[in-house]
């Protein structure tokens, strides 16, 4: 028998009284768990709840399984994590009025919680909070989850802008392949703005898709 064993008495379902705390009990003597172990009878420091608990571990179970999952909850509250593609996500608790945006881990994207908060209601699946771009132009932008950079759009309209804004960049990695370089996606003095580039560059498709027909 170990020394720390000396310290604490020794309960067993023959003595027909129930365990105190601080009672050490081999697994044998105790329904339901595994023999082998020694466990030792503790109150959770938060609810009081008295059971048994692995020697081993006794150390690091000051709480019951319920308020430890509970205390983790709370840790986990609003944590925020890179998704890999510069989203940022947010851990959003049960009790959120955003609840049911969640997705099944749990969290909300942030830019569309930080769209949801601004309109006091949760966002519906076919609404998307596209990124302005106000601050960045590259991939930081998807995480400048501020106010003045989120703005509310349907599905149809965010796909004409993705549309426009994936012509903007094609047009000026043209312009740039051949000696044109833009800074800040403005156009150097003596060549025509991107903009008008691009409106150009559909006039002319159009013209040349009557011709055809």
């Amino acid at each position: 028998m170990g020394k720390w064993k000396l310290f604490f008495k020794r309960w067993s379902s023959e003595l027909g009284s129930a365990p105190e705390i601080n009672d050490i009990a081999y697994g044998w003597d105790i329904e339901g768990k595994r023999g082998g172990e020694w466990y030792i009878f503790k109150a959770c420091l938060e609810c009081k709840k008295q059971r048994w608990v692995r020697k081993s571990k006794s150390s690091k179970t000051d709480l019951c399984g319920d308020c430890a999952r509970r205390r983790k909850r709370q840790r986990k509250a609003y944590q925020r994590i890179n998704d890999g593609r510069g989203y940022i996500r947010v851990y959003v608790p049960s009790d959120s009025p955003f609840y049911e945006m969640r997705d099944k881990a749990g969290y909300i994207m942030e830019h569309r919680l930080v769209m949801a908060q601004k309109l006091h209601r949760p966002l519906k699946s076919w609404e998307i909070v596209h990124h302005k771009g106000i601050r960045y132009k590259d991939i930081r932008n998807k995480s400048d989850n501020l106010e003045d950079n989120l703005e509310l759009l349907t599905k149809e309209k965010h796909a004409q802008i993705e549309c426009l804004v994936t012509r903007v960049k094609y047009l000026e990695a043209l312009l740039t392949n051949a000696g044109i370089k833009f800074e800040n996606g403005i156009a150097p003095p003596g060549i025509p703005d991107i903009h008008y580039v691009n409106c150009q560059f559909i006039k002319r498709n159009n013209e040349c898709r009557r011709k055809k027909s």
